[in-house]
């Protein structure tokens, strides 16, 4: 394309192709700005390792629901899950090991639940 832009003779041609260009670099920077902000939304929500909700999604959550029970006078439960011994497979089988039984729990609760 550039080089048609520098071997034309004629200034409208030229300007033509320029806006040509223009547009295709346009549309593939918004296409670009468009997977940047997609991706952006999913890291700011989801966990990287495991890709269940975040604890800054899950603190969200929770103020917005205390804030309804509270005006609608109801009660919420929290329950956490805690792997017994977690600690003891990071120590002795290593991080990688340790990162593959959060992957495998969590896939698990997505496929059965």
């Amino acid at each position: 394309m550039a080089q048609k832009i520098l071997e034309s003779k004629d200034s409208f041609i030229k300007v033509l192709l320029l806006k040509d260009w223009e547009d295709n670099f346009l549309k593939l920077i918004y296409l670009l700005n468009k997977i940047y902000t997609e991706n952006l939304s999913h890291i700011a929500i989801y966990d990287k390792l495991t890709q269940v909700y975040n604890r800054v999604l899950l603190d969200s959550i929770l103020c917005k629901l205390a804030k309804y029970a509270k005006r609608h006078k109801f009660h919420i439960s929290i329950i956490m899950l805690d792997i017994d011994n977690f600690k003891g497979i990071h120590d002795t089988c290593g991080h990688l090991k340790g990162d593959r039984v959060l992957k495998n729990c969590c896939l698990y609760n997505k496929i059965f639940n």
